[in-house]
C-alpha cells in the first residue's frame, strides 16, 4: 500500500527508528517486561538518537519538532516491534513537559 503521508525525511526518520528499536530494545524486550522497567541507559541511548522530546524547543537542547507525522511513525514502529508497554514509557517521555 502506498502512503502518501509521509515524505523522503519521514521515510529516513523511520529506517533509523526501526534500526535502534532492534538494536537496542527488542533483544531486551522480555527481560525489561518481566522486571517491570527499562533501563536508563537505553533512554540516554534514544535521546542521543534524537528518539526523545522531539517537541523540546530548541533553546533548550531540543530539536522543536512540530510535524506530529515523526510522533506517529515512533508509535508505527514501537507497535511493529512489539513493544507496546515501551510504547507509553516513551510517549509519556516524549510529551513531557510539553502543554
Amino acid at each position: 500500500m502506498e502512503r502518501s503521508l509521509y515524505n523522503t525525511e519521514h521515510q529516513t526518520f523511520r529506517a533509523g527508528v526501526r534500526s535502534f528499536l532492534e538494536r537496542e530494545m527488542v533483544p531486551y524486550r522480555e527481560v525489561w517486561e518481566s522486571a517491570g522497567i527499562v533501563p536508563r541507559e537505553v533512554f540516554r541511548a534514544a535521546g542521543s538518537a534524537g528518539l526523545l522530546g522531539l517537541a523540546v524547543p530548541e533553546e533548550y537542547g531540543g530539536p522543536e519538532v512540530t510535524d506530529f507525522r515523526f510522533n506517529i511513525l515512533l508509535q508505527e514502529e514501537y507497535q511493529a516491534a512489539g513493544l507496546h508497554a515501551a510504547t507509553q514509557v516513551w510517549d509519556s517521555e516524549s510529551t513531557s513537559g510539553s502543554n
